[in-house]
């Protein structure tokens, strides 16, 4: 039983298993001006003045060398400076929505900055997350590519909202290249494959697991049961001669508690009178002592005792006269009662 369940949930931890790998992650990068290649959907920038488009040139941004547009991803970014004279204060940020358990937000940052370093806040499903702020390199005068700015690998997967924000006032530009996320693999239109759902072989192998532990209760009770001893055990009869065999019974007063019946033999079978069966008299309290030897006594005396024989002259005299006498002389006295003797149990 234990094997089996066992080789069911092995199957069942299996199963699963395939199906995670079924359903492989994959990442997909949006780029910041092409968008997502697969859902088509685009980085909406927030106010649409406050972002400038990257583009391949000598003087896109005032102050710094400009960066190079090979190391960034569909050689584009679009960047901002966040001003409050120009902007008001609001300041700019960037946002994307995405189905995915994880996103990483990559930028362009300059190594070194003499004024305010850039100061970015990260938004998931409108609650802050994160913020970022570089450290700078006062050897270098040239710009970091591909540098992940944020990321969060332990969101649920599901559709989220993330949104980029621009804190530092007249700070260094920061460049937007791409956003990465983390989804699921679409299948294909076309394919027709329809796997079998997680729920569907969940509840089958509950409902198998449920069904063996029935099994299993019923089995467990059928062996209780038939390995108890009956409530009324069976008589049992020694084989021999009538006057040999016995009947036991086992009562409920104990396991050893047993009770001996013997049969009632006649005189034809024993052979002999009938004796008194005599009760042994130390098992017997006073009275009944006494009770016994007074019956005793009483036996013995009138044993002893010598009656006289019975007269029969009268009753031979009679007999002859019958034949002669007359129908009145026919009546005669009734002889007198036998005696009697009463014992009395005081």
């Amino acid at each position: 039983m234990i094997s089996v369940t066992f080789f069911l949930f092995s199957n069942l931890l299996v199963y699963l298993q395939c199906q995670r790998v079924a359903s492989t992650l994959i990442n997909i990068t949006v780029d910041d001006e092409l968008g997502d290649p697969d859902s088509h959907s685009h980085i909406t920038y927030n106010p649409p003045e406050a972002w400038k488009i990257g583009l391949p040139c000598s003087q896109c941004l005032d102050g710094f060398p400009p960066p190079s547009p090979s190391p960034a991803y569909s050689q584009t970014w679009h960047y901002s400076q966040y001003s409050n004279k120009s902007q008001g204060s609001y300041p700019p940020n960037a946002s994307f929505t995405f189905f995915g358990s994880a996103v990483y937000v990559n930028c362009t940052i300059p190594s070194y900055f003499a004024s305010t370093p850039p100061q970015m806040s990260f938004l998931i499903n409108g609650s802050e997350v994160g913020q970022y702020t570089p450290d700078q390199d006062i050897d270098s005068n040239d710009w970091r590519y591909n540098v992940v700015v944020y990321n969060d690998i332990l969101l649920p997967m599901a559709e989220h909202s993330l949104t980029i924000q621009i804190n530092e006032q007249g700070g260094v530009p920061i460049l937007l290249d791409s956003i990465t996320c983390s989804t699921t693999e679409p299948k294909s239109k076309g394919s027709g494959e329809h796997g079998i759902p997680v729920t569907t072989v969940v509840g089958a192998v509950l409902g198998c697991l449920a069904f063996l532990l029935i099994c299993a209760v019923l089995l467990l009770v059928y062996r209780q049961r038939r390995g108890q001893k009956p409530l009324l055990p069976h008589r049992t009869i020694s084989s021999g001669p009538p006057s040999t065999r016995k009947w036991k019974l086992a009562f409920f007063r104990g396991p050893s508690s047993t009770a001996t019946v013997e049969p009632f033999e006649t005189h034809a079978q024993r052979g002999t009178t009938p004796r008194l069966n005599v009760v042994q008299s130390d098992a017997l309290d006073s009275r009944t002592q006494s009770i016994l030897a007074w019956q005793r006594n009483t036996l013995q005396a009138t044993r002893s005792l010598d009656l006289a024989p019975p007269d029969m002259s009268e009753e031979l005299s009679s007999y002859y006269e019958d034949a002669t006498a007359t129908e009145s002389r026919r009546i005669r006295t009734p002889p007198p009662p036998p005696k009697r003797y009463i014992i009395r149990n005081v």
